[in-house]
């Protein structure tokens, strides 16, 4: 019995160390009770409905269809309830198709269908999308192009294609089984055992590095077809030769330190004629998708990119084989550098060393890139090629192309172990045949 005192005593002290130890805690607790009770319930209500007002969004386009290049303004058209939404968030499931802004700005950079989703922040169930189909406008191009009249692809042409309103058409059916005739004479003249390399289309009547002129290539025979290869600035490589744009388009400045869209916007087609004004610059991608749907052989010489820049050569390589033209194009350069590193990602790529004349070196350089599945080849200046340099090629077991031939009578006299001629108006094999059938 005197025991109790004490343990109540015992009992009281622990009580008190555990509350003081926990009195933070404690105070805590009933500080958030009384927040609790003392904010409106009204506060929780609204946020509560805010959550789950946006339900559903609507966009002021559902579909829409673009070239490469073009941009549109997407928009919230409708939210269900109304005046429920705050902000969206924009994404695109393939950016390299179309890309998309913070403020819903659709710009188509590739060819294909991609789809622009706009999503609540604050709902992420309530969502949008659009789908959005990049094109080219190459049918287009091809369904423009006609052949003047007189033009005879076995001579070179210098014609005047200021078209007279007045006469137009009375020619216009005289142009058609033109173009008839030679679309039937291309099944003929079809020769595997030499290439007709068109020299950046067929620019002696279209303006250069164009669709209007590498669809003409086509229609006037050519199976190959060569194009020079830059990028504008924010990465895009188009169609051109020269480093500027002064020389075939109505603008000035340096290709590389302009954007897609501004070097979209210049005429690249009055310079050469009337017939051509407004005609843009093309895409890569654009030119390799005419290649493919007129079954040319696209030769693509790689001039006026960075020295090592390996980014660029890898792009270049992925949109070949993006549009199913792996195995179907012929790399060029006068750079081995950039020869190399297309090997480097496809080495079943057919590779050909441009050069102005045939040494020992140029021969081991080109051959080092020989690999199992490709095949390489020298591509040489025609007017300094020797009979010394076609023996020095026959040893190595290399072929031998050669650039730029526009008389016939060269043609005829060319070594027969020349495979491939390019020519800016020339097709050889319509040539050859024509020699031996006459």
């Amino acid at each position: 019995m005197n025991d109790a005192p004490k343990k109540w005593c015992i009992v009281q002290q622990v009580g008190g160390n555990m509350i003081e130890k926990n009195m933070k805690k404690i105070i805590g607790i009933l500080l958030i009770i009384v927040l609790v009770l003392c904010t409106p319930a009204s506060v929780y209500h609204v946020e509560a409905k805010t959550l789950k007002r946006t339900k559903k969004i609507t966009l002021n386009k559902k579909t829409s269809e673009l070239e490469i290049g073009q941009r549109i303004k997407l928009k919230v058209k409708k939210v269900k309830p109304a005046k429920s939404l705050k902000k969206v968030k924009w994404k695109s499931n393939k950016p390299n198709v179309a890309i998309v802004s913070k403020k819903g700005i659709v710009k188509a950079v590739g060819i294909g269908t991609a789809k622009i989703t706009a999503t609540s922040v604050s709902n992420k169930k309530a969502k949008a999308v659009c789908k959005i189909k990049v094109k080219s406008s190459i049918n287009e191009k091809i369904n423009k192009v006609s052949i003047p009249q007189n033009t005879n692809v076995n001579q070179g042409i210098n014609l005047n294609l200021n078209n007279n309103k007045s006469n137009s058409t009375n020619t216009k059916n005289n142009q058609t089984k033109q173009e008839q005739n030679n679309e039937d004479k291309n099944e003929f003249y079809n020769n595997p055992n030499i290439n007709s390399i068109n020299h950046r289309g067929y620019n002696n009547i279209a303006p250069e590095n164009t669709l209007a002129a590498f669809a003409m290539s086509k229609k006037l025979g050519f199976s190959c077809v060569e194009t020079d290869i830059a990028f504008t600035s924010d990465g895009v490589p188009v169609c051109i030769h020269d480093g500027t744009v002064d020389r075939t388009s109505n603008g000035t400045g340096i290709v590389s330190e302009m954007t897609f869209d501004e070097i979209r916007q210049l005429d690249f087609g009055s310079w050469k004629s009337p017939n051509y004004a407004g005609e843009k610059i093309p895409s890569f991608e654009e030119f390799l998708i005419l290649c493919r749907d007129l079954v040319l052989h696209p030769y693509i010489e790689i001039k006026n990119i960075d020295e090592d820049s390996t980014e660029q050569i890898e792009n270049l390589v992925y949109l070949v084989k993006k549009c199913g033209m792996k195995g179907k194009v012929t790399w060029i350069s006068f750079n081995i550098n950039h020869l190399q590193n297309v090997n480097n990602f496809d080495e079943s790529a057919r590779l050909g060393y441009v050069v102005s004349q045939i040494t020992d070196e140029s021969i081991s350089q080109i051959n080092e890139l020989k690999t199992n599945s490709n095949e390489v080849f020298i591509d040489a200046q025609y007017d300094k090629v020797t009979n010394e340099n076609i023996q020095q090629c026959i040893d190595a077991d290399l072929p031998l192309e050669v650039w730029v031939v526009n008389e016939v009578e060269i043609i005829l006299a060319l070594d027969p172990y020349i495979t491939g001629i390019t020519s800016d108006s020339l097709v050889a094999e319509r040539i050859l045949i024509d020699n031996i059938t006459k």
